[in-house]
């Protein structure tokens, strides 16, 4: 999984947890909150298809799980919502593992949506932290990860600093943390 758009040409897929991919007919019939992305030049679709390890289409990829029209898709639907949680804390997990310093934030490091998040991207560069090596997840872009997020982290709020998978804090402790020269201290 790559969250940035300047890294992943395909990186809303990443955010989305409830995809019909399909060439023709998808023949799957599932709620409104799926998204249908149909897949007609065969570049894309070979490579979506790699991306994704998806073998043939229509094929439902809910919750990073793939579902094949040869299959009971509704029951397996709802076996895998039932197990919705430890996969989206298995993505949280794997988030943090994906690098020194992580940021659940509002936007992306590129883009900041709210003050917060751009002022905590601002002390990172005041920090000559290299941006590029950053992982960041923008929570705007999937509601069910943003409240999971919270709930894992014990959080209400974002943006939230990780480093080396441990929680510094939100805003407002960074900020301290910067003022006491130790979040230099924890980067480096």
């Amino acid at each position: 999984m790559n969250f940035s758009k300047t890294k992943n040409p395909y990186f809303e897929i990443d955010y989305s947890d409830k995809l019909v991919f399909y060439d023709e007919d998808p023949h799957f019939e599932v709620d409104s909150s799926f998204r249908f992305i149909k897949l007609t030049n065969k570049t894309l679709s070979d490579s979506i298809c790699e991306v994704y390890g998806i073998e043939n289409l229509p094929c439902i990829l809910f919750y990073g799980q793939k579902i094949y029209q040869n299959e009971d898709y509704q029951s397996r639907i709802s076996e895998i919502e039932s197990k919705k949680n430890v996969i989206l804390n298995r993505r949280i997990k794997d988030i943090l593992n994906s690098g020194k310093i992580v940021l659940f934030m509002k936007g992306s490091i590129e883009e900041p949506y709210c003050r917060f998040s751009k002022r905590l991207v601002e002390i990172l560069k005041t920090l000559d932290v290299d941006l590029d090596n950053v992982v960041y997840y923008d929570v705007l872009m999937n509601d069910e990860m943003r409240e999971q997020i919270k709930e894992t982290n014990q959080w209400p709020t974002f943006p939230q600093l990780f480093i080396n998978r441990e929680f510094i804090g939100g805003y407002d402790i960074v900020c301290e943390l910067q003022e006491t020269n130790q979040l230099e201290k924890l980067i480096k």
